[in-house]
């Protein structure tokens, strides 16, 4: 769905890309909503077919269908809202974790200090609403150059060395 929170991380995920390999193109399909794991599993073959190296998803329940996708045609995938590399574990490579308690918590804070305004808060790994799945057996299968930048751009995004909007 094209609702702010997931344009919001599909913003998040093109400008991480973009910022490792500015020659990145990515697809940005909508399923419309957050059940439809056959739609979602069409939209990732699709997008298999037409030549994508990995395939990622924050649609929930349809999510389901992105990971189906990734594991019959073994492509890697990154799952989304918790760990699911359990799903596929042969590709699903990590996944973002989202922590609604903390972002609650953090809107609960600004009531408190009096700072909450009526707006669209975007929080990420900065504000400790948003973080990745461990690599498990991945990290043997992955370059460890690639590893390590990864986690090197998670660190400067939670010490606001880097902000998303620099990408």
């Amino acid at each position: 769905m094209e609702i702010p929170s997931i344009i919001a991380f599909q913003e998040g995920f093109v400008h991480g890309a973009k910022y490792v390999n500015p020659d990145v193109q990515a697809v940005i399909p909508f399923t419309g909503n957050f059940y439809d794991a056959a739609a979602a599993k069409e939209m990732a073959i699709s997008m298999i077919e037409s030549g994508a190296d990995v395939i990622a998803h924050d649609a929930d329940a349809a999510g389901l269908g992105v990971i189906e996708a990734g594991r019959e045609y073994n492509v890697p995938t990154l799952g989304a809202i918790g760990d699911q590399q359990h799903l596929a574990p042969e590709v699903v490579v990590t996944s973002t974790l989202n922590d609604m308690a903390m972002a609650i918590f953090t809107v609960a804070e600004y009531i408190h200090q009096g700072n909450f305004e009526p707006v669209n808060y975007v929080m990420g790994i900065a504000e400790g609403c948003v973080d990745l799945a461990p690599f498990r057996h991945w990290e043997a299968r992955l370059d460890k150059a690639v590893i390590d930048n990864i986690m090197e751009i998670r660190e400067d995004l939670k010490y606001h060395r880097i902000t998303r909007d620099q990408f």
